[in-house]
């Protein structure tokens, strides 16, 4: 039951991240616009919410590759 519920919220994660991804595209193409219409403001604004982004998306994809091997980690220090 565990095993399942840890898969299930691995997936999840993994779902999420593809949404982050979404969004780190999104915020890529307002910095190119930002940058061809030279709007230093909102292209600073813009790149600390990408790098925002880019940290969330790591430490989803952290917590994801955990979930998924848990099991295998635990049996590997159990032996």
């Amino acid at each position: 039951m565990t095993e399942k519920s840890l898969d299930r919220l691995a997936d999840e994660y993994s779902e999420t991240i593809k949404v982050i991804d979404g969004q780190i595209d999104a915020c890529r193409a307002e910095i190119r616009r930002a940058r061809l219409s030279r709007r230093n403001f909102v292209l600073d604004n813009l790149n600390r919410k990408l790098s925002v982004l880019y940290d969330q998306r790591n430490e989803l994809a952290q917590i994801q590759a955990h979930l998924s091997r848990y099991y295998d980690d635990e049996l590997r220090c159990a032996v």
